[in-house]
């Protein structure tokens, strides 16, 4: 069940600044999360099998920089992962790649879902941004997870772009004391 419009627009406003990045034809793309989400507030809710979203089979966290696999790499998602709220719909793209929600997928395969919500848009929006680096787009400090206003990132990639286009490093994923869960590179 998706949840009502009032408490949508609270979550909305609760929600810190994040950006969806990928690679475009000429340079890297950036979508504002909280633009994405009102654009697709009108588009139906449809059940996506958890078969169809390519990106579970994907190196998707990973992928960037010098982000590996670590056991406590993969702690930090599971617990983005246990942070998630599925009755929020995730956002899919035109060619069906996920544009925010990527935490909510890894849940539902986790749980034993075969199906999960979803809105997926007709024509893509045009991007916010394009060739502007992560570092360049505003991202809020993620507050720490003890903080009522904590809310867990819906897409890492933010991180792990910002690493591997500034040469620092995400710290084993997801750091909610840093800016953006960055920390210098070690010289």
């Amino acid at each position: 069940m998706t949840p009502p419009p009032a408490e949508s627009e609270a979550a909305l406003r609760s929600l810190r600044r994040q950006y969806h990045f990928r690679p475009g034809p000429d340079d890297l793309r950036a979508w504002d999360v909280h633009r994405l989400i009102r654009l697709a507030r009108d588009l139906p809710v449809i059940e996506v099998p958890l078969a169809d979203i390519r990106e579970l089979d994907e190196n998707w966290w990973f992928q960037h920089g010098d982000a590996r696999p670590t056991p406590r790499a993969i702690v930090d998602h599971v617990r983005l992962m246990d942070a998630a709220d599925l009755r929020w719909p995730i956002i899919l793209s035109v060619d069906g790649g996920v544009m925010d929600g990527m935490h909510r997928v890894a849940q539902a395969l986790r749980l034993g879902h075969t199906h999960i919500s979803a809105q997926r848009f007709v024509v893509d929006p045009a991007p916010d941004h394009v060739g502007r680096s992560p570092d360049s787009c505003p991202i809020e400090v993620f507050k720490n997870h003890d903080n009522a206003g904590y809310q867990p990132p819906s897409h890492s990639l933010v991180i792990a772009a910002k690493a591997a286009i500034h040469g620092a490093s995400p710290r084993h994923g997801v750091d909610p004391r840093t800016p953006c869960g960055l920390r210098p590179s070690p010289q």
